[in-house]
């Protein structure tokens, strides 16, 4: 394991970041169908029996299917809108990511890690895992992540059992909620997303877009992650998809009613109420549209 990078080197890439001026806005197979049934004169003989229609397969297992793997969690939102002492801890959860995602990014080059890729070379692990040994405290951090098989997916026979041992950083604000392995901070994929789809060498560190070249509008309005409406598993790499041709995803409201905490590619992380980010939040996931915002003008 390579050594921790310092809190300068995460500064280093922030500055890096920052430097990086906005731009101004740009102008903008049906399924085959099925052999048709002979006519009548051409159908079976005498005595045979007609076919019947195909049995339909049976679907293939989901994680709803594995009782070991747990559902998701109910109660949210667990604090009511205004919940001040909340916000703060998210704002601090999303600084610890931060800090980490700094280092792996320094540590490939400027390249933005989207998570481990299992044995077919898919990515089987979350970024949630992969930035885990450059977390405060860094010993307890990295014992977790040593005791993964790295090129195993998140649901594989071993790595399912660590689900529970979501670490903090990734957990709701407040001891005692328990929320099953379940984390509401997510990235966004999609080809105009931060982490579009990648792939990478069994058990490594799969990177995808190059910081800061591939952002458009500037780093310090491109949404790099977000407490989502909806959880997921921590392990996972189930990050909130995004298609500039449909509606952006649901952020905000599952941990604080009506708010919405943001990690931004600068490593700068601001809350606003949800309502605020709903008419703009398409342009700042999309790292292509060459549309910054203006963070301190959004309606109220």
């Amino acid at each position: 394991m390579p050594p921790h990078l310092s809190r300068a080197c995460a500064a280093a890439v922030l500055a890096a970041l920052l430097a990086l001026p906005a731009c101004k806005k740009k102008d903008d197979g049906p399924t085959p169908p099925g052999t048709a049934p002979p006519p009548d004169n051409a159908g079976p003989s005498a005595g045979s029996p007609r076919p019947g229609p195909k049995p339909k397969p049976k679907p293939k297992p989901g994680p709803q299917d594995d009782s070991t793997v747990p559902g998701p969690p109910t109660g949210a939102p667990y604090f009511k809108a205004g919940a001040m002492q909340a916000g703060i801890e998210c704002r601090h959860k999303l600084r610890q990511m931060a800090l980490a995602l700094a280092s792996v990014v320094e540590l490939h080059q400027g390249k933005l890690p989207v998570g481990i890729a299992d044995n077919t070379g898919r990515v089987g692990l979350s970024w949630r895992v992969a930035i885990l040994p450059y977390i405060e405290p860094y010993a307890e951090h990295e014992n977790l992540y040593k005791q993964f098989k790295l090129d195993e997916p998140w649901d594989g026979e071993h790595n399912k059992k660590l689900i529970a041992k979501m670490p903090a950083v990734y957990a709701v604000p407040r001891r005692g909620i328990d929320t099953r392995g379940y984390t509401y901070f997510r990235s966004f994929t999609g080809p105009d997303a931060v982490m579009p789809p990648a792939t990478g060498k069994p058990g490594r560190v799969a990177t995808g877009i190059q910081l800061p070249a591939a952002l458009k509008d500037g780093a310090p309005t491109t949404l790099l992650v977000a407490d989502a409406t909806e959880p997921v598993i921590w392990t996972k790499p189930d990050e909130l998809p995004y298609d500039k041709s449909q509606p952006p995803p649901e952020v905000g409201g599952g941990i604080v009613e009506d708010e919405v905490h943001m990690l931004f590619c600068d490593l700068s992380v601001r809350s606003f109420q949800t309502r605020r980010t709903a008419g703009v939040l398409g342009q700042l996931i999309n790292i292509h549209d060459g549309v910054p915002v203006d963070l301190n003008k959004l309606p109220r």
